[in-house]
Protein backbone atom coordinates (compact mmCIF):
# COMPACT_ATOMS: atom_id res chain seq x y z
CA UNK A 1 0.00 0.00 0.00
CA UNK A 2 1.66 3.73 -1.48
CA UNK A 3 2.13 6.43 1.34
CA UNK A 4 0.19 8.83 -1.31
CA UNK A 5 -3.41 8.72 -2.72
CA UNK A 6 -3.58 7.41 -6.10
CA UNK A 7 -6.23 10.48 -7.08
CA UNK A 8 -6.14 14.00 -6.30
CA UNK A 9 -8.71 16.74 -7.09
CA UNK A 10 -7.64 18.70 -10.34
CA UNK A 11 -9.68 21.92 -10.74
CA UNK A 12 -10.40 22.35 -14.37
CA UNK A 13 -12.42 25.62 -15.87
CA UNK A 14 -15.11 25.58 -18.69
CA UNK A 15 -15.32 28.31 -21.32
CA UNK A 16 -18.21 29.74 -19.20
CA UNK A 17 -16.20 29.92 -15.97
CA UNK A 18 -18.33 26.80 -14.51
CA UNK A 19 -15.46 25.05 -12.19
CA UNK A 20 -15.35 21.37 -12.39
CA UNK A 21 -13.56 18.86 -10.82
CA UNK A 22 -11.66 16.09 -11.72
CA UNK A 23 -9.48 12.95 -10.73
CA UNK A 24 -6.27 13.32 -11.61
CA UNK A 25 -4.55 9.41 -11.47
CA UNK A 26 -0.84 9.28 -9.96
CA UNK A 27 -0.60 6.22 -11.10
CA UNK A 28 -1.78 5.06 -14.41
CA UNK A 29 0.67 2.87 -15.62
CA UNK A 30 0.70 0.82 -12.16
CA UNK A 31 -0.59 -2.40 -13.98
CA UNK A 32 1.13 -1.47 -17.93
CA UNK A 33 3.43 -3.30 -19.16
CA UNK A 34 4.40 -0.89 -22.23
CA UNK A 35 5.04 2.22 -20.52
CA UNK A 36 8.18 3.33 -22.91
CA UNK A 37 10.78 4.83 -20.13
CA UNK A 38 11.54 8.55 -20.23
CA UNK A 39 8.17 9.50 -22.11
CA UNK A 40 6.35 12.31 -20.39
CA UNK A 41 2.66 11.60 -21.30
CA UNK A 42 1.00 14.16 -19.35
CA UNK A 43 -1.91 14.32 -17.06
CA UNK A 44 -4.01 11.36 -16.78
CA UNK A 45 -7.59 11.72 -15.26
CA UNK A 46 -10.39 9.33 -14.06
CA UNK A 47 -11.88 8.40 -17.48
CA UNK A 48 -15.26 6.09 -17.26
CA UNK A 49 -17.75 5.25 -20.10
CA UNK A 50 -17.90 7.99 -22.63
CA UNK A 51 -15.55 10.74 -20.97
CA UNK A 52 -13.66 12.25 -17.81
CA UNK A 53 -15.09 11.92 -14.38
CA UNK A 54 -15.80 15.44 -12.87
CA UNK A 55 -18.16 16.79 -9.99
CA UNK A 56 -19.32 20.24 -9.97
CA UNK A 57 -19.78 20.58 -6.44
CA UNK A 58 -16.00 20.36 -4.20
CA UNK A 59 -18.05 17.92 -1.81
CA UNK A 60 -19.07 15.44 -4.27
CA UNK A 61 -15.61 15.95 -5.48
CA UNK A 62 -13.93 14.89 -2.12
CA UNK A 63 -16.22 12.07 -1.01
CA UNK A 64 -16.05 10.55 -4.47
CA UNK A 65 -11.93 11.30 -4.32
CA UNK A 66 -11.93 9.06 -0.84
CA UNK A 67 -14.23 6.53 -2.83
CA UNK A 68 -11.70 6.21 -5.53
CA UNK A 69 -8.31 5.42 -3.30
CA UNK A 70 -10.35 3.44 -1.08
CA UNK A 71 -10.64 1.10 -4.04
CA UNK A 72 -7.19 1.73 -4.74
CA UNK A 73 -6.26 0.34 -1.28
CA UNK A 74 -5.83 3.45 0.10
CA UNK A 75 -7.00 5.16 3.04
CA UNK A 76 -7.45 9.25 3.24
Amino acid sequence: MSERPRYSIFIGYEKDGEIRYYFQDHDPYRTVDNKVKGVDYGLCFHYQGRGFTYKRKAHDAIEFCKKLNAEAGIVT
